[in-house]
């Protein structure tokens, strides 16, 4: 079966977060951390792509919490940039523009995971402290167009309900 969504239906997508899940936000910046306007890339651009999951407070026990998946959809024109190979430049700093700076240099949750697919990229925590977990990866735009920019979903691994979702959106890749 082939199911398409109209792109006027992904602008106003709000995001959602489960009583038990954690609030899911992303930010897409250029490489370095400066803001970016998604309907103003460039083909071969590189930007960055930072998820940030604010852990809800109270009810559970922070050991059911600690097992945190996050996935984020990359729009059609996008892919992943593999940034240990050799054969990528190297990352560049991020700068004191971006919005999660302070968190990403000095927090304490680094990524156990982080699996890089063609369409996606899956996150994954296995012992989360405070109260955020943060991850940063680098997507190349490839291909001009407009595309819908889906929202990303954040879940405890073991807590039924517990999914949320950031806000989605559209990406235009102009030539």
């Amino acid at each position: 079966a082939v199911w398409t969504r109209d792109l006027a239906d992904v602008g106003g997508l709000a995001g959602t977060s489960a009583k038990l899940g954690p609030n899911v936000h992303r930010v897409y910046t250029d490489a370095k951390g400066a803001p970016l306007k998604l309907d103003e890339i460039k083909p071969g651009q590189i930007v960055r792509v930072a998820l940030l999951a604010e852990l809800p407070t109270g009810e559970l026990e922070r050991e059911r919490m600690s097992y945190l998946a996050i996935t984020d959809r990359l729009p059609a024109g996008f892919e992943p940039v593999q940034t240990d190979l050799w054969t990528v430049a190297r990352v560049p700093e991020l700068s004191d523009d971006h919005p999660f700076a302070r968190w990403l240099r000095w927090g304490s949750n680094e990524p156990s995971y982080l699996e890089l697919r063609d369409d996606r990229v899956h996150v994954y925590f296995d012992r989360v402290w405070g109260d955020r977990a943060l991850a940063t990866y680098l997507a190349r735009a490839s291909t001009p167009g407009t595309f819908a920019l889906p929202p990303a979903t954040g879940e405890f691994m073991y807590v039924a309900g517990s999914q949320s979702y950031s806000e989605g959106g559209v990406v235009v890749i102009s030539k």
